[in-house]
């Protein structure tokens, strides 16, 4: 049974943030960081939700562009957890999201591939890339991306800020701190590079990710996952950290 209703959103907030600094004017490509968007109370049960660290249900992607783990099936996710997930794709959020971003016709993931859980540990760090441009197994094209930060221990200096690209100048333009109940919306295009490539320090980094998509009657089923794009040599270990790869 969905508890849609039972996840608070601050609607007011979304438009507020919007208001102050729209999506669209945004550098180094359209998004926007709102604070406080959910419940606190939520988030920290979501977070208490999260399997333990060294849980096999985990999928680890640790390859020498990623050192994160993730989990996407809801049906193992705890109920809060998957009132989180419900409330983020239904019609009210995604008619605000619409309203923010100009995106008609938005469509949350049914499969949360590539979303849902993620938790980065010490040591871990997602080089800079730009995201697969759609979905898996249906014609749909990948638009915007939510993530929400659920750590309450980070500090600067720990590592692990997300970071957003300017690809024409090859060098970070914005950096975000992966704080508790921060959430940022992004576009999603073939250039909007961004990742957390300074290996975390210390603490715990989880997170949740959802992706949005339009329907695109031009493309065909996929019949396979497309590739992430990842800048080559894009990754700044942090000093004594250790190497990557």
């Amino acid at each position: 049974m969905s508890r849609v209703d039972e996840i608070a959103i601050s609607y007011e907030r979304l438009y507020a943030e919007h208001a102050r600094a729209p999506f669209g004017s945004a550098v180094p490509y359209p998004h926007v960081l709102i604070d406080d968007l959910f419940d606190d109370r939520d988030l920290d049960t979501i977070r208490s939700e999260f399997p333990e660290d060294g849980d096999s249900i985990w999928q680890r992607n640790h390859h020498s562009h990623s050192r994160k783990q993730a989990l996407a099936d809801k049906s193992l996710m705890g109920p809060v957890s998957q009132a989180y997930f419900d409330a983020v794709a239904s019609s009210a959020f995604l008619r605000a999201l619409e309203e923010i971003t100009g995106i008609p016709d938005l469509e949350p993931d049914p499969d949360l591939a590539g979303g849902g859980y993620h938790l980065t540990l010490p040591g871990g760090y997602l080089d800079i890339h730009a995201d697969f441009p759609h979905h898996h197994r249906l014609p749909l094209r990948r638009r915007l991306n939510l993530i929400t930060y659920l750590g309450r221990d980070w500090a600067e200096g720990d590592g692990g800020m997300f970071e957003m690209w300017n690809q024409e100048a090859g060098e970070t333009a914005r950096r975000v701190e992966p704080v508790f109940n921060r959430s940022l919306i992004f576009l999603v295009s073939p250039d909007t590079y961004h990742g957390h490539p300074v290996p975390l320090r210390r603490h715990r980094r989880p997170s949740l990710a959802v992706f949005y998509y339009t329907r695109d009657s031009s493309m065909e089923a996929p019949t396979s996952q497309p590739a992430t794009d990842y800048l080559e040599n894009r990754n700044q270990p942090s000093p004594g950290g250790p190497a990557n790869g």
